[in-house]
C-alpha cells in the first residue's frame, strides 16, 4: 500500500510539472518522475549503536590476531623443519666424511 501511494504522489508531481510547463517538458517530467520514486525507495543509512560497533571492531581485533597466531606458528614450524633438515644434511656430511676417511 505504501509502495502505491509512492507511485501516486511520483506520478502527480511528474504530471503537475507537464501541466505547468506545457508540451515540450515530457522528458523532464518522467525525469522527474523517476528522481522522486529513486527518492522515495531508497533506504535510509542506518547508524549502529556505539556497543554494536565496539563488538563488531573486537570481533575484528580477535580475528586479526588468531590470523597472526596462526602465522606466526606457521613460520615457526617451517623454521623447525629448514633447521631439521639442515641437521640431517650435517650429519649425512659427517657421515660421509668419516667414510671417506676410513677408505683414505
Amino acid at each position: 500500500m505504501k509502495s502505491l501511494l509512492k507511485i501516486v504522489l511520483a506520478s502527480i508531481i511528474g504530471g503537475t510539472w507537464y501541466t505547468l510547463n506545457g508540451v515540450g517538458s515530457e522528458v523532464v517530467s518522467v525525469g522527474i518522475f523517476v528522481l522522486i520514486l529513486f527518492v522515495f525507495f531508497i533506504r535510509p543509512i542506518s547508524f549502529q549503536t556505539p556497543e554494536r560497533r565496539e563488538e563488531y571492531i573486537q570481533r575484528l581485533k580477535t580475528n586479526y590476531e588468531r590470523k597472526m597466531a596462526l602465522q606466526n606458528k606457521q613460520k615457526e614450524e617451517q623454521l623447525r623443519l629448514t633447521q631439521a633438515k639442515k641437521e640431517r644434511e650435517n650429519k649425512k656430511r659427517k657421515e660421509l666424511k668419516e667414510q671417506i676417511k676410513k677408505y683414505q
